[in-house]
């Protein structure tokens, strides 16, 4: 760049550029601190000094500058925009007045329009994801932001020039800079008033719209539920006068005219409904006579007595959905007889809110007392579940209003966080409701319209701003012109004066410049006056010149001088009279003197034989020839000969001859000099020495040897070729990049290229080369550089060794090593004297001691105690004989834990035969043996199941009898029968016991779970029970159940054999005692848990909780205790089933169960149960009554004569004729003897001579149409539908209630 010029300050940088880099990065750093804000978009002056050290030290310093003081932008905003716009506007603007010879500010506003503006606006845009009118905002206040730092950084730059005066400015420049600056300055101050004003009045009004908006809502619901008040309170008033079914009629009527409630009910102060609108529920059932009793409104209301609202909770009609009810009390006689329910229709209050939250993007929710959702309209809250705003902070402005800003995460700009947050108003909705009423009121739509405006205004100003940067170049230019054609005509004026040319003056409108011309004038005049008086001294000086020529003429006896220094000694020769002519310099060379030859002249003959070589007189007697007959006037030639020193010593001279012609064109003088070259000719025979004993070792050598130029050409030995298979005439015009394969050549460059540069004088490295078959061969290559005096590079020696089958070694052992490293058997070797030298990682993880730990140590350290003295005695007697030991350790880990291995150890010998090392190779098989360990186990349960099921079997014919006799006796009782309270509880004992059979039948596995409704608190209670059996004194046993617990479907006996497992895992984790808890409590599970457990559904569930103060499990045991077989219990202690039973159970109660557990502190398992609503059972028997028999036959196949009383005792007592058999083939028997008489058959499987199920295959051959009914106490997977695919008419098990097996035997035949 050229600043006065545009300013050589950008190539000339000032002294100590370092320092002032530093200080004006921390400047810009400071000056980034110093802003103001126009709508939240601060203006920055950091790059003002980014823009200063470009004008003071240069391009790359101003880069480097602007990248360091923009990080700040990042920190500030939070996007790398900022970095990206500052650089590259430096890089422009420098690169720009550098090559285009522009000013500055003219570069920067071409920055703005041509790159700054496009490139911000796309990263804004379509990589922030800006709106349009936000991403151009931002982009326009940049621009102006720019121009106004590049202003004032060129402002600054100026005044330092002006009072440093290291440098020249333009005054065209100045006059622009000025311009633009104020018109900068004007507009920006009145923005920044304007924006603040602005900005003010949009926050007011986005406050005050809220706020009415909040108000209007708040009041129109409150007026809302003071409308159902009032209609529930008369609803109530009417309750305490009016009959059941007449207020039937008028909640029917109000529910139909008023569809702001979706139910109404009267309910009674049991908690029963006894009026409902409407009275049949979505599913068909009646919604009269439904109880209440449990729902938590009631207690309050009862207790104050007044109207009230319910908190949001789930409907129980049809689906969950959450709901709202207006209360009143029903008060008769000064005393609470029940209430009026209105279910209020949410959507109606939705309307309302609706209605008011016109506004462009505001949001409504309400929430109850509690903070639980009511009905919102954000997307991204659930109703019933607590408000939340998301991430951000709300930050409180006065008690009603709040703004909430949102947290600034990765990717999300600063300038973002006042779009997305929004102004919070909040309010209470009346009293009765104790509702809250949140309003939010988005900045975005305001923040839009601000920006739209405030981009158009930017663009203005920089149009201006543009237009500016024209109008102030233009009048510069305009103000400056004169003082331009001024320098013109002064540019060499001296010249123009001296060769006398016209020279006009311009004219000038402005005094300054008129009184600049007026004194150039007087100067070319005094210039003119001078030229003349400088012409006389010229004419002097000439004088004065060749008087010092003669001078000069006198200096050349001084150049003879040189000439002897030179050792150099000159000759002419006659050529018409063959004589030589000699100085006492020539003679000099010969070690003589003119008085010891006789004469300074000699021909050519004396000459030769007094000081050449014999060998040489020819050659000279030829070079005098040529020069003789030659005609060429400027004839030279210069040759070598060898001569004789006065001594006899032989010499070399050097000879340049020059000849003189006559006029016509005869040479008649040859003039010559001659130079003692003895000491240079002699180096040069060593050197010719030198190099041929280098030749023979070079070539004679057994390693491969190169001499290469720096261009790669080669000369190379027969041991190189030899290495390569290559003759050495094929290798004549090959370079090194030949032989190499071409993805080395860069990498082999690398080597060379700091002997060539000088940086080091040799090198050594590996390569490959490429041999003439095609395969690679690998060298171990040396490498030295030799330079000539000046330093440059002429060749590389270099040797090359052969080093394939020696990397081809290494990568065998690398292999070996890394098969062993890799290997999944443990791998250890010692010394001869047992002592561990090496071990490989799967040791470390099979012992749990590191590498570190083991060396140096025996093998001993992993010693058990499960091994006597005498196997080790026999194992080391057998390796150190040579043999190698194959079998199985038990070893001991780091942490204490045993393992089993098989293991063979095998001695190492050396070269002289004797017992150098041990290899030990062991395989960890503690896993495949405690699989077989668990595989017995499994057989072992599987053969405890059978016998399970077969005993299940004998029982339940046994409590069929108890069971069905006690019924027949309860049945012929009343009510008030001293004696039926001793029946009903061997009726109770009997269920008892079939329950206890079920247990055993699930335990192997024989069936499948019989789900019922189950109150869990009552099933705690009695397996605690059990525990007092089970569990150890010194273990406290805490039992706590919500009072109000709700049921769950749950198979009993299977709930009993999760709490049993859990206890005895935590009875084996107390040894020493400690506390076992069990909760039972009701929780509502939402989407958080679900998404964590997606086997669970959220809603109502029944949890339960086992805890207990034992050791504690570590994070990995956690989890896997739900693997079947796993076990942290000794050999022999535990299946490593319970845990994994307990996980199958709760799965299919559709439940799902966690564990969490700390070393130490104990372990918690939580269950949960789907809950539903609590209903109440009858837990007596009472009498039945089922139709009466019409007198049909029915027979009883069992082999069991009691079972067959009691079923003929049954039968004949209900109505029915009852034939018997006792097994199968005696019941193929009577049914032939009676046939069609017989209407049907109660059949057992299980019987000798033939079973039922073949039995009933023989009856439907002889009647297809045959009825049997199957009664088993064996139900090995055997079900209804199984039964019916048999042919049967369906199945009751055993033991059967009565009211069952005559209600199915009357079903059956009615459908005949």
């Amino acid at each position: 760049m050229n600043l006065a010029t545009h300013g050589k300050d950008l190539v000339n940088p000032v002294p100590h550029s370092f320092s002032l880099l530093l200080a004006l990065v921390a400047l810009g750093l400071a000056g980034n601190y110093f802003k103001f804000a126009v709508l939240n978009a601060d203006f920055i002056f950091g790059s003002v000094f980014a823009m200063l050290t470009l004008q003071l030290l240069g391009l790359r310093s101003g880069v480097l500058s602007a990248a360091i003081i923009s990080s700040y932008t990042f920190l500030a905003w939070n996007h790398p925009f900022g970095i990206l716009t500052m650089t590259g506007e430096v890089a422009f603007v420098g690169w720009v007045i550098n090559h285009r010879k522009i000013d500055m500010v003219a570069a920067d506003s071409l920055y703005w329009v041509a790159v700054g503006i496009p490139v911000g606006f796309i990263c804004f845009y379509f990589v922030s994801h800006l709106p349009p009118s936000n991403a151009l905002f931002l982009m326009s206040k940049q621009a102006i932001n720019g121009i106004a730092n590049c202003v004032l950084a060129r402002l600054i730059f100026v005044g330092y020039s002006g009072t440093s005066h290291a440098r020249i400015i333009s005054f065209r420049e100045i006059a622009s800079t000025l311009m633009i600056f104020f018109a900068l300055a004007t507009g920006l101050i009145t923005l920044i008033f304007v924006s603040r004003s602005d900005f003010s009045e949009a926050d007011l009004r986005i406050r005050q719209d809220a706020t009415m908006v909040c108000r209007e809502a708040t009041k129109n619901i409150e007026n809302w539920l003071k409308d159902k008040e009032s209609s529930v309170i008369n609803l109530a008033g009417m309750a305490a006068t009016t009959p059941p079914d007449r207020m039937q009629q008028i909640l029917e009527q109000l529910r139909m005219s008023d569809k702001s409630f979706l139910r109404l009910a009267l309910v009674d102060k049991e908690g029963i409904s006894i009026a409902y609108s409407p009275p049949i529920d979505a599913r068909g059932a009646s919604t009269i006579g439904r109880s209440f009793a449990d729902r938590p409104y009631i207690p309050p209301l009862k207790q104050k007595l007044q109207p009230m609202l319910s908190e949001v909770m789930e409907s129980r009609f049809g689906t969950p959905d959450p709901v709202v009810i207006m209360l009143a009390p029903v008060i008769s006689h000064d005393a609470y007889n029940g209430y009026v329910a209105g279910i209020l229709d949410l959507e109606r209050i939705r309307s309302i809110l609706e209605t008011n939250a016109t506004r462009d993007g505001m949001k409504f929710s309400l929430v109850d007392r509690n903070g639980a959702i009511i009905l919102t309209s954000r997307k991204d809250q659930n109703v019933m579940a607590p408000f939340s705003f998301g991430n951000g902070d709300l930050q409180r402005l006065d008690s009603r209003l709040a703004q909430w800003i949102p947290e600034l995460t990765t990717g999300m700009s600063t300038i973002e966080l006042w779009g997305k947050s929004f102004y919070v108003v909040e309010s209470q909705v009346g009293k009765l409701a104790e509702w809250k009423l949140i309003v939010e009121q988005p900045v975005a739509p305001f923040q839009k319209m601000l920006y739209d405006s405030y981009s158009l205004r930017f663009l203005v100003l920089f149009v201006v701003v543009v237009v500016l940067l024209i109008l102030a170049e233009f009048l510069s230019r305009r103000m400056v012109s004169t003082i331009q054609e001024l320098a013109v005509i002064t540019l060499d004026l001296p010249s123009k004066l001296e060769s006398q040319r016209l020279i006009v003056w311009p004219d000038s409108m402005m005094l300054e410049t008129n009184s600049l011309i007026c004194n150039f004038r007087q100067m070319a005049d005094s210039l003119l006056a001078k030229f003349r008086e400088i012409r006389q001294i010229n004419e002097t000086l000439d004088q004065l010149v060749k008087e010092r020529t003669r001078e000069l003429e006198t200096s050349q006896d001084k150049l003879s001088n040189a000439v002897k220094i030179a050792r150099l000694g000159h000759w002419d020769y006659d050529v018409k009279n063959d004589s030589f002519t000699f100085n006492d310099q020539f003679y000099k060379l010969f070690h003589t003197t003119v008085d010891e030859v006789g004469s300074y002249k000699m021909s050519f003959a004396q000459y030769s034989r007094r000081f050449v070589h014999p060998d040489d007189v020819p050659g000279i007697t030829e070079e005098l020839r040529k020069a003789k007959e030659s005609n060429d006037p400027d004839y030279s030639q210069q040759f070598h000969h060898r001569m004789f020193y006065a001594d006899g010593a032989v010499g070399y001279f050097a000879v340049r001859l020059l000849i003189n012609h006559d006029s016509g064109g005869r040479t008649v003088k040859i003039y010559g000099v001659n130079q003692d070259i003895t000491e240079n000719e002699q180096a040069q025979e060593a050197l010719r020495e030198s190099e041929e004993k280098f030749k023979q070792i070079f070539e004679s050598a057994n390693v491969g040897k190169s001499v290469t130029l720096p261009t790669g050409e080669m000369n190379v030995n027969k041991a190189f070729c030899d290495l390569l298979g290559y003759t050495q005439e094929e290798l004549k015009n090959k370079k090194w990049q030949d032989l190499t394969p071409a993805e080395d050549i860069a990498t082999i460059q690398e080597f060379l290229d700091p002997l060539l540069k000088g940086d080091q004088n040799s090198a050594r490295f590996n390569k490959r080369y490429i041999h003439k078959d095609g395969s690679y061969i690998w060298a171990d290559v040396s490498c030295a550089i030799r330079r000539d005096k000046s330093g440059k590079a002429q060749h590389f020696i270099t040797t090359i060794v052969d080093i394939t089958d020696r990397l081809k070694a290494q990568e065998t052992q690398r292999r070996l090593a890394a098969a062993i490293y890799q290997v999944t058997d443990g791998i250890m070797i010692t010394d001869r004297d047992g002592n561990i030298e090496y071990v490989n990682p799967a040791i470390e993880a099979m012992t749990g001691y590191s590498s570190e730990e083991l060396m140096g140590n025996k093998p001993s350290i992993l010693k058990s105690g499960e091994q006597d003295p005498a196997f080790y005695e026999n194992l080391w007697n057998i390796i150190t004989s040579g043999d190698t030991w194959s079998g199985q350790f038990t070893n001991r880990r780091k942490d204490g834990s045993l393992y089993h291995a098989d293991t063979t150890i095998a001695p190492v010998v050396d070269e002289s035969g004797k017992i150098a090392n041990f290899v030990m190779v062991k395989r960890d098989v503690t896993e495949k043996l405690e699989l077989s360990r668990q595989l017995l186990q499994a057989q072992k349960m599987e053969a405890l199941g059978t016998l399970a099921g077969g005993i299940a079997h004998d029982f339940n014919n046994l409590l069929q009898v108890v069971l069905g006799y006690s019924e027949i006796l309860l049945g012929n009782k009343k009510s008030d029968d001293p004696e039926r309270d001793g029946l009903q509880k061997i009726h109770s004992a009997a269920q008892r016991g079939t329950d206890l059979v079920r247990n055993l039948l699930t335990f192997s596995r024989k069936l499948e779970p019989n789900l019922r409704p189950v109150d869990l608190k009552k099933e705690v209670a009695e397996i605690e029970k059990l525990f007092f059996r089970t569990i150890p004194k010194n273990i406290k046993i805490v039992v706590r159940s919500e009072d109000k617990l709700k049921e769950i479907m749950a198979d009993t006996s299977q709930i009993g054999q999760i709490l049993m497992n859990l206890a005895v895992n935590a009875r084996d984790a107390m040894p020493d005692g400690g506390v076992l808890t069990i909760e039972a409590q009701n929780i509502e599970l939402g989407d958080d848990f679900s998404s964590a457990h997606p086997e669970v559904k959220p809603g109502p569930y029944v949890l339960l909780t086992v805890t207990d103060t034992g050791h504690g499990m570590d994070p990995q045991t956690v989890d896997r205790i739900f693997d079947p077989f796993f076990t942290t219990k000794e050999l022999g202690k535990g299946t490593g089933l319970g845990l994994a039973t307990v996980h199958g159970i709760v799965k299919q109660h559709q439940g799902c169960v966690t564990c969490s557990s700390q070393k130490a502190k104990g372990t918690i398992f939580k269950i949960y149960f789907p809950a539903i609503e609590r209903e109440e059972h009858q837990q007596t028997v009472e009498q039945f009554t089922v139709p009466a028999g019409e007198n049909q036959t029915i027979l009883v196949v069992d082999d069991d004569e009691i079972i067959r009383n009691l079923g003929r005792l049954i039968l004949t007592s209900s109505g029915y004729q009852c034939l018997e058999a006792a097994d199968g083939k005696e019941a193929l028997r009577i049914y032939k003897e009676y046939g069609e008489k017989i209407s049907l058959v109660l059949l057992d499987i299980n019987m000798p001579e033939m079973d039922g199920l073949t039995c009933l295959k023989e009856l439907l051959k002889l009647n297809p149409k045959v009825k049997a009914l199957i009664c088993t106490g064996l139900l090995d997977n055997f079900t209804e539908e199984g039964a019916i695919e048999s042919g049967a008419m369906g199945l009751v098990s055993k033991p059967y209630s009565l009211q069952n097996l005559l209600t199915r035997i009357h079903e059956i035949l009615e459908v005949s």
